[in-house]
């Protein structure tokens, strides 16, 4: 057997007359395999960023969604107040919950949560007339008549 074949792990079968290759799996023969560059283009990162992304805050904002489908079933004031906060912290585009949530509190006769609920409303500028008209009636019940007149 020549020296060169018995380097390179080759061997030759007298049966067939075929030469059988036997691969050694030491790190300098795979290495290339590793060391190969792979096209990343920008399209694919895009695409990869973008899935995560999606499986970070799809879930978050779904809970708003069912949280505010529990707000129109809870029994108790209260409770659609939680709710109704609970959603519009998870659903940022709608200040709109907000109002509602300080609507709930003052049904609720939870005046300080609402007039925080109402606070967070204005900031977001998702006020209605009713809910300007509310405001000024839980300040008015917080013993703060002067901030209701300015509301």
């Amino acid at each position: 057997m020549l020296p060169a074949a018995i380097w390179l792990g080759i061997t030759v079968s007298p049966r067939y007359k075929t030469v059988i290759e036997m691969r050694s799996y030491s790190f300098f023969n795979i290495s290339h395999i590793y060391n190969r560059f792979v096209r990343r283009t920008i399209l694919r990162n895009s695409l990869i960023l973008f899935s995560i992304l999606l499986a970070v805050f799809v879930p978050f904002v779904l809970s708003g969604y069912s949280e505010l489908k529990k707000a129109t079933i809870s029994s108790s004031y209260g409770e659609v107040a939680e709710h109704y906060r609970n959603a519009a912290q998870r659903i940022p585009w709608r200040g709109d919950l907000y109002e509602l949530s300080g609507h709930a509190f003052y049904y609720a006769k939870d005046y300080v949560q609402a007039d925080t609920a109402y606070q967070k409303a204005f900031d977001r500028h998702a006020f209605s007339p009713q809910g300007w008209v509310a405001w000024g009636d839980v300040n008015y019940l917080n013993k703060n008549p002067q901030r209701a007149a300015e509301i």
